[in-house]
Formats: C-alpha cells, sequence, structure tokens
C-alpha cells in the first residue's frame, strides 16, 4: 500500500518496508471516528 505510512499490520514488525505495527484494533477507534462521514453525501 503506498503511502507507506498507511500500511498497518496486526501484531507483526515490518523493518523492512515500514509498516505500521499494532497489538490491538483498539489502536485504530480514534483514527477511523476522525474520518469524514461519506454517507451523506
Amino acid at each position: 500500500m503506498i503511502p507507506t505510512d498507511h500500511r498497518v499490520l496486526f501484531q507483526f514488525t515490518d523493518a523492512v518496508h515500514g509498516a505500521r505495527r499494532i497489538d490491538s484494533y483498539q489502536e485504530l477507534l480514534a483514527e477511523f471516528e476522525a474520518l469524514p462521514d461519506l454517507c451523506d453525501r
């Protein structure tokens, strides 16, 4: 996935490609809630 800062790996560290590691999907909830609601368009 490009850009590389958008790559998210669950409980896996990727030192080669620079993906972001998360240990819980809870870590993503605040980011998802901050996204605009596209259903109102």
